[in-house]
């Protein structure tokens, strides 16, 4: 079970998400690291957690489209796997962020089901890049799926067999209300939806406050947790989250 950290970036500076209502995010004002800067903050966090995976969510590229490609190259020099979220709609723009950024070896790109503009150009990703570089994001809000009608309209599990029949198998589910908070709805949508997580990595989000709901997403099959405010308060410590013994 991986604790993957996330960092939510709005004009260059860390902000905490708070019920994924993106006007109300302000600057991080309680946290045991230095929330100044955004490489200092991600530096501290990989140096005490060394995450296999680190989120990113570039929040002035989701909701304007201008993408912070000089920051996101500073992150990439750093020592993690970064999972890119800068609300990726087209191939075409996952092309021109390949363009934009170097160290291909270092990051994958999301694709989230709250931006992505058709199931045809999520296909079309697959055919002109890596598919193992590419990471869906089934986004919910109060339980309920978002996208539009192509992606939004079919049943998650009929959704992400899909989507792996395109060659993606690393998968984000998250309900954007939990985010910021401390409960998380989301065990309850993963029992009902039925997958098959053992043909996939599923990395959960949102309302993660402690490491028991880590060992409760670990024990219905998650392979990592999305973990941002728990982190800056201690909740989670930086270590690998590994099972305690019976």
């Amino acid at each position: 079970m991986q604790v993957i950290p996330v960092v939510d970036i709005k004009n260059g500076v860390p902000v905490h998400a708070i019920a994924g209502i993106r006007n109300d995010y302000r600057s991080i004002k309680n946290s045991r690291f230095d929330t100044r800067s955004v490489i200092a903050l991600c530096n501290q966090i990989i140096s005490e957690f060394e995450p296999t995976y680190f989120y990113i969510a570039d929040l002035d590229a989701i909701e304007q489209g201008r993408v912070n490609y000089s920051l996101l190259n500073e992150l990439l020099c750093l020592p993690t796997h970064w999972l890119l979220d800068v609300g990726l709609k087209t191939a075409a723009a996952l092309l021109s962020l390949e363009n934009h950024l170097s160290q291909s070896e270092h990051w994958s790109a999301i694709f989230g089901s709250e931006s992505l503009s058709s199931m045809e150009q999520l296909e079309l990703a697959t055919e002109k890049f890596d598919a193992s570089r590419i990471v869906f994001s089934c986004d919910f809000r109060n339980g309920q799926l978002i996208g539009n009608q192509s992606v939004a309209d079919q049943p998650i599990d009929s959704l992400i067999t899909r989507i792996v029949g395109f060659g993606i198998h690393r998968f984000i589910m998250i309900d954007l209300a939990d985010v910021g908070t401390d409960q998380t709805s989301l065990p309850n949508l993963i029992e009902k939806a039925e997958l098959d997580l053992a043909s996939i990595d599923l990395f959960a989000g949102g309302g993660i406050k402690n490491q028991n709901d880590l060992t409760r997403f670990e024990s219905i099959g998650c392979s990592g947790a999305l973990v941002a405010t728990s982190i800056h308060s201690g909740e989670i410590l930086g270590q690998r989250f590994l099972p305690t013994d019976p």
